[in-house]
């Protein structure tokens, strides 16, 4: 082999090395999505919501307009007592998904703050959102 053959066939190496790597990176962010979806279901299923909303972050890193886990992770947030967080999930998920709007207990839990917030004089957040 002449030293000619010898760049050809390192160079031909290298370029296959970066398609293959390349390649996998590409894979590596679905397949740790669904590891985190799966771990956060398991620990959302056995009431170790702390955890699961670990999980649940871990996933909107890789996929932020996932609406479902934002669900998902709202339901967490409510099940540990953060209200605040848990409308902040609940109001981006439904911007993701119109249709969660009626998943309970998102239309439960906004009416009840819509309901608060109004009696505070404060307009609700439902009530922007009816005016536009």
């Amino acid at each position: 082999m002449n030293l000619s053959n010898k760049r050809k066939l390192v160079f031909t190496l290298m370029i296959l090395s970066l398609f293959i790597v390349s390649g996998l990176s590409g894979c590596s962010k679905e397949a740790k999505k669904a590891k985190h979806w799966k771990r956060g279901e398991k620990y959302y299923s056995e009431n170790k919501f702390r955890e699961a909303i670990i999980e649940y972050k871990n996933v909107l890193q890789l996929d932020p307009k996932d609406a479902t886990c934002r669900y998902k992770l709202g339901l967490s947030h409510l099940r540990t007592g953060q209200f605040r967080e848990a409308f902040s999930e609940f109001s981006k998920s439904v911007e993701l998904n119109q249709d969660l709007v009626e998943a309970p207990p998102i239309g439960k839990f906004l009416s009840s703050v819509e309901r608060q917030q109004e009696s505070q004089g404060t307009g609700g957040a439902g009530s922007r959102k009816r005016s536009e």
